[in-house]
């Protein structure tokens, strides 16, 4: 207890605390904005220092700061940290008073975090109803600094909680003017070493009032009855593997190995294999191998909260067994949805981090109390610090299969570098906040945004696995890292899987089959992915099959939805209509196979005139003038088999033959190669950009305009353009809109394009900008053979195509 007296300089003495940290609105109606309190510059902070508890814990806060990261970056520019060092106001106040120059100010800027409905106790019956309209919360207090020392100005994350160490004390020292205090949404003391008994609380607070919003959550197929074969977890009592039964109450671990070669080449000597296998089942088997800590700490904690069984990859999967890993990890949608919860692993940067907070890995803890008011109240530093101690900047969110084994757990336990968080459907707590009361209210809330335990794409209003999330899964999936790139599809198979079997919808190589068109007009991607993926049929059969340029799977860089899967009232509209094209997937034995989705024939009667159900009459908000209207289109059927001479065989598909293993018998029957066939229209041409002009052709003296998006790498591999290219990060666009920040625009003078079309353009809102089509950019594999891969997209006026000397195809798209 602080027993203190309180001693604040006449700045901090100004300010009423308890009115900056509680609030009082009417629902709907926002709270008139309270002026963020200046505390004057760093430097005058500093000077007032000593004689002010509360200018004293501002200081410390920003020391303890830089005395992490003693630069003004994070820790993910160690390297260059190395080389510059600490700046010399570092070195000599312990933190940065200046920037270019410019005094630092600090301003005090209230966030909401939490709100609920008073309580209503003796009032009269007016005064319960005007009470009932009525939320109150609790906010944080956030530090600004202006000008900003830090590489992110975006994550000045150190902030401010009200906490009462003495309870709320009720009497005429509080001031008026606040809201209603209250403890839940204050906070609470934080120790080095995690109190087991909090995720025990949480797990029975979870259960008994949450009941099947978090146990049977929609999303979640309740069946029994699929299960992977073989499946084991670890008994952590008995220190062994044991078999995993559909009634074994389990929890999982999510976590990263690391990507150096030493940790690489631990995996291989701490894992289950065909040779291992038997010891490791026996009695304290387990004691056999060396045991990452991470592993330890997660068996350790399992056995602390009262449970038993634990699943972990390396151990629960036969890791030197193709078969036994192509079935398992094709079913993760299983063993993370029917954990009891998973445990992220969202500290340090390897399997030899350990959980923080766990005994082995006690945290630096920084929470130091200072009484502000004569009613009792305090203030106290959240304990994140920076962005390295929030699961957004961890490593464990920037590997490729930790995405979707936080979306495919029903519940989660998140470690991160300063605190615990157990995040479900029906809430979301933490160590440093009393949100976990029993017999809570439910009409409360809290800003999730200031939790550091969500990224910044999540959104809790989206249904999981849903049309609406599916093209967002796919934009932050895109930037997450593989220590083997073939692992991108087996990665993502579980959101696949669930989405599926969630919306009846099927999907081929990520791609919504619904309207199989419009889903290949995603964007962007760098560079092409070029490992294969393997993966083994129910008949034991082994084939790899190189990964298509026409899916995002396919790329690496960052990918952008086409965004239609972003608007539930867009999608039902076009899946109502038809595509304007025919694809079929193409099989090893050259047939054909149709892609599931409506497409419209296209009939020529005797005058010359083409009719297409695609028109204004049956196409809500399309107008398709008739004097152009699909007289580029000519016969979509494709009938197979398909014969590219003998190029189909030798463009890597000797990759798709069966694996040469003793374990694997061989199958005549064919499999899908990875490529689509389809007749469309194409036009091999030459497209002209200048600065400040928009991307044309030139076609028999006409100027033809089009919108146009190349991936850097297609470019670079390039040598037809004539002048300048100036580089991006992911691309280089041919046209003049302006782009958002960090897609820097290059510029090609002239450039030999291959263009063929795959869908019309459908904007986001009914009637805008229909008549156009969409285009993809292309190159042939190997000249003359009729195999093509796609560099680009682009949208053009179908008016304009229509000027164009086009021809009418079959492309085999790989």
């Amino acid at each position: 207890m602080d027993t203190e007296e309180i001693n604040l300089c006449s700045t901090c003495d100004a300010i009423d605390f308890e009115d900056l940290f509680y609030s009082e609105r009417l629902p709907h109606t926002p709270r008139e904005s309270v002026p963020s309190p200046c505390m004057g510059t760093l430097q005058e902070i500093l000077d007032r220092a000593e004689a002010c508890q509360v200018c004293r814990l501002i200081i410390d806060m920003y020391r303890e700061r830089y005395k992490r990261w003693p630069t003004s970056r994070s820790e993910q520019y160690s390297e260059l940290e190395d080389a510059i060092g600490a700046h010399d106001e570092v070195k000599e106040h312990g933190l940065r008073l200046t920037f270019q120059d410019e005094p630092i100010k600090c301003y005090l800027e209230r966030q909401q975090f939490f709100w609920t409905s008073p309580s209503i106790g003796d009032e009269s019956q007016d005064e319960a109803a005007e009470l009932s309209r009525k939320t109150v919360g609790v906010g944080r207090v956030r530090l600004v600094l202006d000008p900003c020392p830090w590489s992110n100005s975006l994550m000045q994350l150190l902030s401010l909680q009200v906490i009462w160490p003495n309870g709320i004390l009720h009497s005429e020292k509080r001031s008026k003017k606040g809201g209603i205090p209250f403890l839940e949404g204050t906070g609470r003391k934080v120790n080095p070493v995690m109190d087991f008994s909090l995720p025990r609380h949480w797990i029975h607070q979870c259960e008994k009032i949450h009941g099947d919003k978090c146990s049977k959550p929609k999303w979640l197929d309740d069946n029994n009855s699929e299960w992977p074969r073989n499946g084991r977890v670890i008994d952590v009592k008995e220190g062994k593997i044991v078999d995993l039964l559909p009634e074994t109450r389990y929890i999982a671990l999510s976590y990263v190995w690391g990507s150096t070669e030493k940790a690489k080449s631990l995996r291989s000597e701490r894992r289950l294999t065909r040779e291992n296998s038997h010891r490791l089942r026996g009695p304290k088997g387990l004691e056999e191998i060396p045991i990452p800590q991470t592993i330890k700490d997660a068996m350790n904690l399992v056995w602390n909260i009262g449970e038993r069984f634990l699943w972990v990859d390396a151990l629960c999967i036969m890791q030197d067994d193709p078969e036994d890993v192509s079935h398992q990890t094709g079913r993760m949608d299983l063993i993370y949805s029917k954990s009891l919860f998973t445990i992220l692993a969202a500290c340090g940067k390897d399997s030899e981090s350990g959980l923080a907070g766990s005994p082995s890995n006690p945290r630096q803890i920084f929470q130091r109390q200072v009484e502000v008011s004569p009613c009792g109240l305090h203030i106290v530093p959240c304990v994140t610090l920076s962005e390295e101690d929030t699961l957004q900047s961890s490593a464990w969110n920037s590997r490729g299969w930790t995405f979707q084994e936080r979306l495919l757990s029903r519940r989660a336990l998140v470690f991160t570098n300063s605190q615990v968080y157990w995040c479900c459907d029906g809430a979301t707590w933490d160590e440093e906040s009393i949100l976990d009361i029993p017999g809570s209210k439910e009409d409360c809330g809290t800003m999730t945004q200031r939790f550091g335990c969500y990224d910044e794409w999540e959104e809790s209003s989206v249904t999981r696995f849903s049309e609406e999330s599916y093209g967002t899964y796919i934009t932050q999936f895109s930037e997450r890292q593989f220590t083997f790139p073939s692992d991108a599809l087996p990665a993502f198979l579980g959101i696949i899987r669930r989405y599926e079997q969630l919306n009846n919808q099927k999907l081929h190589w990520g791609l919504s089959t619904v309207r199989f068109d419009q889903a290949l007009m995603w964007k962007y991607g760098q560079s092409r992915r070029r490992e294969l993926y393997t993966y083994i049929s129910d008949e034991s059969v082994v084939y790899s099959v190189p990964y298509p340029s026409w899916s995002w799977l396919g790329w690496n860089g960052f990918i952008g939805s086409n965004g239609l899967y972003w608007f539930k009232e867009s999608q039902e509209e076009m899946g109502a209509r038809c595509s304007i094209l025919t694809f079929y997937s193409l099989m090893s034995d050259g047939s054909v196979s149709l892609i599931d989705g409506n497409a419209l024939p296209s009939k020529e009667d005797a005058s010359g005139e083409y009719h297409d159900d695609t028109t204004k009459d049956s196409m809500p908000g399309v107008e398709v003038p008739r004097s152009f209207a699909f007289k580029w289109k000519g016969e979509t059927e494709v009938s197979g088999p398909v014969s590219v001479e003998d190029v189909l065989l030798a463009l890597e598909l000797q990759a798709l033959g069966i694996n040469k293993d003793k374990t694997c018998r061989q199958s005549s029957a064919p499999y899908d190669t990875g490529r689509i066939v389809f007749w469309t229209s194409h036009i091999k041409t030459m497209v002209s950009s200048g600065d400040n002009e928009q991307a044309h052709i030139d076609a028999q003296g006409q100027r033809v305009n089009l919108k146009l998006c190349l991936a850097w790498e297609a470019l670079h591999s390039r040598h037809s353009f004539s002048e300048k290219v100036q580089q991006g990060n992911d691309h280089t666009v041919i046209e003049t809109q302006k782009r958002n920040s960090g897609e820097l625009k290059g510029f090609i003078s002239r450039h030999v394009v291959n263009l063929i079309v795959i869908s019309r353009y459908l904007g986001y809102s009914k009637g805008e900008e229909t008549e156009k089509l969409n285009l993809m950019a292309v190159e042939e594999k190997m000249p003359g053979s009729g195999v093509w891969s796609r560099i680009g997209f682009g949208v053009i006026a179908e008016e304009e195509w229509a000027k164009l000397n086009s021809d009418w195809r079959l492309v085999v798209l790989e």
